[in-house]
């Protein structure tokens, strides 16, 4: 058994001396190795891969720069059930922050949405905007409903202008600045209105000019002068119809009625020369001609029907009473009578009425 041993240990070393040492470059044979794939590019540092893909539960791959600053290196990009994702990844990746999210519905992509603030080379999307142009020129597409704040400035044009254009509607409704400085809306429709609402408040007109009227002017159709409504620097307010003979109508609908309030309501004759001086005509239903109460120039005061065989009523309702006083006793209140001439009711000393055919005594 010695011997057996012995013999053994003889040999060991030569047979240790006939193992060939292995090359460590391995050469992989066919179309398919490694040296094929990597045959178009000589820097294996940098290759180039055609069409590659990732598969798996949630997969991601990320972008790292290993010559960042810290927790700056590392992107990552996520595909998570149909959810096509951007992240900024920190170097522990404890962290994980979306800067992209897209979705799709099968095939079609539905939309996608940034987290952050999205600059382009004229302004700033989701911060105050600044610049002639957001987007490729003449078109601006946005998201809805976005919000400016600050302020927004649409401006580089002799009149610029601000369209509004409804999906359901073949109009657009237009705001601009015209050369002059003034302000202008159209809603470029004869059929269409420029309506005002307010939750329970209200529609405001300022003058902030050195004694100037808040006021507002209102153009008819093929008219170059405007009916007026104003306050002035004292608070009275005025309506005027602004041009020469122009009138001024109120209406009130079915049995609505017309209230004014205050210690006096007045009216004035403004026409020069005038023989009836301020008038306030009635029309009753259906009527043409008015019963009138005026003035004149002499400053007395007429009470008249104006319609042929119409009467003229004062009437005190319940056990009220009609006083009619003078500071003259025996005071005549002339009548006309055309077919028979002046009459007269005058008050006697006593306080009683008695008719005159010629003239109270």
């Amino acid at each position: 058994m010695r011997k057996i041993l012995v013999l053994i240990g003889a040999l060991l070393p030569s047979l240790a001396q006939s193992v060939p040492e292995m090359n460590r470059r391995v050469t992989l044979e066919g179309p398919t190795g490694l040296n094929a794939a990597m045959a178009t590019k000589a820097d294996v540092n940098k290759p180039v891969v055609s069409n590659p893909t990732i598969s798996g539960p949630t997969p991601s791959v990320d972008n790292v720069d290993t010559t960042a600053s810290a927790d700056l290196g590392r992107w990552r990009w996520t595909n998570n059930n149909g959810t096509f994702d951007l992240n900024t990844v920190n170097d522990a990746q404890s962290a994980v922050n979306s800067v992209l999210s897209c979705t799709r519905n099968g095939a079609v992509p539905t939309g996608c949405t940034f987290t952050v603030p999205i600059t382009t080379p004229n302004g700033v999307f989701g911060q105050p905007l600044a610049g002639d142009i957001l987007g490729t020129w003449p078109n601006l597409y946005l998201a809805p409903n976005i919000t400016v704040s600050s302020g927004l400035t649409i401006g580089s044009a002799s009149s610029p202008q601000l369209t509004l254009q409804s999906t359901l509607s073949s109009n657009p409704v237009t705001f601009w600045q015209d050369p002059d400085g003034n302000a202008n809306f159209s809603t470029n429709s004869s059929n269409t209105r420029f309506e005002f609402y307010t939750a329970n408040g209200a529609l405001e007109v300022h003058d902030t000019g050195a004694g100037g009227a808040a006021k507002i002017n209102l153009y008819g159709q093929g008219n170059s002068i405007p009916a007026s409504l104003w306050q002035d620097t004292g608070g009275g307010l005025y309506m005027s119809p602004g041009s020469t003979n122009g009138s001024t109508s109120i209406y009130s609908n079915g049995t609505g009625g017309i209230a004014l309030y205050g210690n006096h309501v007045q009216l004035h004759g403004t026409a020069s020369g005038g023989t009836n001086g301020a008038v306030l005509d009635f029309f009753g239903p259906g009527q043409t001609n008015p019963a009138s109460i005026w003035q004149d120039q002499y400053a007395n005061m007429y009470i008249a029907s104006q319609v042929g065989n119409s009467w003229l009523n004062i009437e005190a309702a319940g056990t009220g009473y009609v006083n009619v006083s003078s500071p003259l006793r025996n005071s005549g209140m002339l009548t006309s009578a055309p077919l028979t001439g002046a009459h007269f009711v005058c008050v006697d000393d006593a306080g009683d009425i008695y008719r005159s055919d010629s003239a109270c005594r």
